[in-house]
Formats: C-alpha cells, sequence, structure tokens
C-alpha cells in the first residue's frame, strides 16, 4: 500500500503505516501553551496522586510547565496507532485528550515525563480525523496544553472485506475484543459500542489460517495473551509488540496439544488447556483405541518453563462417557491425537473451557461429556460434577440440562452460567437450538435450576465454538459463534448479542468476512491502554 502524508495549517493527514519515513511536528494553536491554571487548583490528575507529585521539584519557586514540541506519527504497523513524542521543559504528568465527532471524546492514561516520552493513543476509527490536547501538569496543578488535529489511516487490505454490522441497538460494553481469522486475516480485532474497528492485531505469516488465533485474555497491564493453535502462546503488548512467546511441543502439520482456552494468573503465569494420551485399558476394552484427556498446563513467564498442574484421567472413569467421547480425534481439527498424529485415537472429554471461582476452584467445560467440573484449588479432588453421568446435581426440569457447552463462569452469587450448544439435545426438550444459560445451584438438595437463558428470536443453532459474559451491569454478551444451516464456509454469518436480565435484545451485531468459518469467543473489555471516554 502507498500513499504519503500532507500537512495542511493544522491538518495533520498521515498515510498507511508502510510508507511513513519520519516524524512530522504540528505547530501548536496560537496561545496553547499559555494556558494555564491557577497554583491554588487541587484537583487530582487521572491515575494522579497529589501527595507524589510533591516531590516532583526542589525549590518553592519551580518553573511553569510547558510543552516544548509534540511529534506526531503514525505506526508503522496499524493504521489505527497514533504516537506522540512529547518534550516539556519540566517533570510533568502528561495526557492526551481526543475527540472527533463520530467517536465522541477519550482521555489516555496518564504517563510521568521528564523530558521526552512517546505516549501511544488507540481507539480510533479508521480514515477519521481527530481533534486533541497534550496536557501537561506540574507539581502544583498548573497546566499546560497544546492543541492539533490529526487523521487516521484505512484498515489494512485484509480487513476491507471483513462486516460488523451493527444491526439493532448499541451494546454497553466498551469494548468488544475477538480473534479474527478469515481468508484474508488473521489476528484480533477490537470493536467498539457500535460495531466499528478501533484496533487491530494481525499475526505473523507464518501463523495465520482458520485458527491463528484461537482464544485470547487481556491482561491487567493491557497486553494480550493469545493462543495459536498450531504455533503456541504469545503476549503482546497493545501497540502491537511481540513480549513474550512459547512455542508449542508440535508443529506443522501435526496438530498442537495447547487449545481452546488460556487464563492469566497472578505472578506471571498463564494457565491454559492442553492434553495427553492414554490406554483405554480393561474399562473399555480392545474396540477403543488411546484415550485423548484434558490437562490443564502453567507457563511460568518468568522462568519459560511448562508444567502441569491437572490431567482429567487422574480423577475420572473412562466409563463416565458420552457418545461424543467415541469421536476420533483424529477427524477433529482442534485437539490433538498424538505428535504425530494417531488415526485411532478418541477425543474422549474434548474440554474447552477454564475458570477460577471465588474459593480458588477451578471450573473445566468438559465439551463431549456434557459436564462441567469444578476442581479444588490444589488440584488433587474433584469439588462437584455438573451434567452428565454421575452428576452431582440433579435436574428437577429436564429442558434445563446443557448439551456440548462452552464457556463455563461462575458468577458473584455462585450461579454457573455458560454457552448450551445443545448438541445431540433430545427432542423431548427442544431439540436443537443453542442459549445462553444460567443455573443455581443448591449445595443442601443437591439440584440445579434454570433462573435465566436467551434464547434468539428465531432460535439459532451454533453447535460449536460459542461464549457468553456478564458484565457489570448485568446485561450478557453472547456469542453464536458458528451457523450451523450454513454447510459451507463461503457464506456464514455469525451473531453476537447483548441480552439484558429479562432476556431482551438490547444490541445485536452480524459478522462475517470471506471464509471465515467461527467466531470462537467474544470478550468484553473496558479500554485497550488505560484509555477511558470522557464528557464535558
Amino acid at each position: 500500500m502507498s500513499g504519503c502524508g500532507a500537512a495542511f495549517s493544522a491538518l495533520l493527514v498521515l498515510t498507511p503505516p508502510a510508507t511513513i519515513s519520519e516524524k512530522l511536528q504540528i505547530k501548536p494553536r496560537a496561545g496553547a501553551e499559555t494556558l494555564m491554571l491557577s497554583q491554588n487548583r487541587t484537583s487530582p490528575l487521572p491515575n494522579h496522586s497529589p501527595a507524589r507529585s510533591r516531590s516532583l521539584y526542589v525549590g518553592s519557586n519551580p518553573p511553569r510547565p510547558k510543552i516544548l514540541s509534540a511529534e506526531i506519527e503514525l505506526s508503522r504497523t496499524n493504521a489505527l496507532i497514533v504516537n506522540f513524542t512529547i518534550t516539556v521543559n519540566q517533570p510533568s504528568y502528561v495526557y492526551i485528550e481526543y475527540h472527533s465527532p463520530t467517536d465522541g471524546r477519550f482521555r489516555s492514561s496518564t504517563r510521568m515525563i521528564q523530558h521526552t516520552d512517546t505516549i501511544p493513543i488507540v481507539r480510533l476509527r479508521a480514515d477519521t480525523a481527530y481533534t486533541y490536547r497534550v496536557v501537561a501538569v506540574d507539581s502544583r496543578s498548573r497546566r499546560a496544553f497544546r492543541r492539533g488535529t490529526f487523521r487516521t489511516g484505512s484498515l489494512p487490505a485484509g480487513l476491507q472485506n471483513t462486516s460488523f454490522r451493527l444491526m439493532t441497538g448499541q451494546f454497553t460494553a466498551p469494548l468488544l475484543l475477538v480473534e479474527h481469522n478469515d481468508n484474508e486475516f488473521s489476528g484480533i480485532v477490537a470493536l467498539d459500542s457500535k460495531a466499528n474497528i478501533v484496533w487491530y492485531y494481525e499475526v505473523p505469516k507464518p501463523e495465520r489460517g482458520p485458527f491463528g488465533v484461537l482464544t485470547l485474555a487481556q491482561k491487567p497491564n493491557n497486553n494480550i495473551v493469545y493462543l495459536s493453535l498450531f504455533f503456541g502462546i504469545h503476549e503482546i503488548s497493545p501497540e502491537g509488540t511481540l513480549v513474550a512467546s512459547i512455542n508449542s511441543p508440535c508443529m506443522p502439520p501435526d496438530l498442537a496439544p495447547w487449545h481452546h482456552d488460556v487464563l492469566t494468573r497472578p505472578h506471571e503465569k498463564v494457565w491454559f488447556l492442553g492434553n495427553e494420551l492414554h490406554e483405554a485399558g480393561v474399562v473399555l476394552g480392545p474396540q477403543h483405541g488411546p484415550q485423548v484427556t484434558d490437562t490443564i498446563e502453567e507457563w511460568d513467564q518468568v522462568t519459560g518453563r511448562v508444567q502441569r498442574l491437572f490431567d482429567l484421567y487422574d480423577i475420572q472413569s473412562f466409563a463416565n462417557r458420552s457418545a461424543s467421547s467415541d469421536a476420533l480425534a483424529f477427524e477433529s481439527p482442534t485437539v490433538w491425537s498424538g505428535c504425530p498424529r494417531l488415526p485411532n485415537a478418541e477425543d474422549y472429554s474434548h474440554s474447552n473451557s477454564l475458570f477460577v471461582g471465588a474459593n480458588g476452584n477451578v471450573l473445566m467445560s468438559n465439551r463431549h461429556l456434557n459436564q462441567v467440573i469444578s476442581i479444588a484449588p490444589n488440584f488433587q479432588s474433584l469439588e462437584w460434577r455438573l451434567g452428565g453421568l454421575e452428576s452431582s446435581f440433579h435436574f428437577s426440569k429436564s429442558e434445563d440440562r446443557f448439551y456440548h457447552q462452552h464457556s463455563v463462569k461462575e458468577l458473584s452469587n455462585g450461579d454457573i452460567l455458560l454457552f448450551d450448544n445443545g448438541n445431540l439435545r433430545p427432542q423431548s426438550e427442544g431439540g436443537s437450538y443453542s442459549r445462553a444459560l444460567q443455573l443455581r445451584l443448591d449445595f443442601g438438595n443437591m439440584t440445579a435450576v434454570k433462573v435465566w437463558e436467551y434464547r434468539h428470536v428465531p432460535d439459532l443453532y451454533a453447535d460449536c465454538c460459542s461464549s457468553v459474559d456478564r458484565l457489570p451491569n448485568g446485561n450478557t454478551i453472547i456469542d453464536f459463534g458458528f451457523n450451523s444451516i450454513v454447510t459451507g464456509a463461503c457464506c456464514r454469518v455469525l451473531t453476537i448479542v447483548e441480552a439484558n436480565s429479562a432476556g431482551q435484545t438490547v444490541a445485536e451485531m452480524k459478522i462475517s468476512g470471506p471464509g471465515k468459518q467461527i467466531q470462537y469467543r467474544v470478550h468484553p473489555i473496558n479500554s485497550l491502554l488505560g484509555e477511558a471516554r470522557i464528557r464535558f
């Protein structure tokens, strides 16, 4: 892609990242640097401690803050990231406010700048003009300003034919982070409440494909950890810089043993799903091949080591199974069947999600068993099973059962929220349809009762993938991540919904792209880099 940048008076037009070779300095509007607040102002800065700021200067009469320059450059790897290199005359807390008529007003996180530093601005729409105001604040809350404008670049060619279409309403989640893999793009995309792309990351060429990014998680420091099915687990910064990486034990053409979920944990730990092969044994007999059981693995990012925390085989009999447990793992695109692959291995449990509960217990969703298990915090025993054979809980209503579930979570009140895919649901319980389902567990009577559900109108049947997430306002983000009615991948349209506590649709979005097969998950997040929406 080629182009050039041009500056006309206060307007900076930035070209696509691959063509920018130099920084352009923006001149402030007249008088911008002289705007300051009274020394008596005491209101704190965002992310700023007034007490801490008093130690910045020595002496009773420090100079007033001044922004000496603000150089702007479009990121070379992302047309929706703008880097501000700011120079101040003295140590100052600096943040940037930016605005467009269609997007609203935002403020970056605050950074302490001694002399010169770069602040990246994210959460921007493509081909859009923004006004900005750089704000520098000293220890006495005196402020200096510099104003100007900039324009973002165009989306990369791989996203030009992708459609994120808002059908109704508006999402209350500030941002939706989604993995996006089709024939032209493989990576991660962030969408705003109106389904506009406001950030993206494209994986390196060797990793691109239908599972270039299978699943992901955001760290407290805003970095993103993602799992590439064939290549391993990577951590990137919001600016798209690779921070850490660990390669899969199996490389193409073999399928990786790491799959389906990653969890970020304290002390630079990452948990993820793995699996192992075990002989069928006398329980099943010689007609069964090796059984693929799922495991929980831990990546210590400090030492670089991976250790196994849990193997389902250690606490579960192969007799606890469903008809899907007999499926040949060799035929499934998302599980390991050995390295090299074994054609007679059976996909016993097909685990697909992990979640840490309030008591440190770990919920593990075992799709092929129609079962959720709660593992003790020390990984040495099971606390309970929900669904499937040997369930610890009885369903008083048969229609409250779930089938081939995904994305299991424990809510703050102890309820279980999951996506009920509905594979092989008996006709007596409604047949083939998918829903978000919330179950209440009664540990006194050991019963499970449905207390909330969302079914799309008309019903959707997503027999693969999909996710649910409960928002702080009580609404739920629901990803119908597959469209089983469409047999080919050419024209698949996937549905994302936000529903309220009454089971009503608040917002709905349709996603499609050239050859896009699935939308494995959708992750609601508050920000990409600590930025926040502001109102005047």
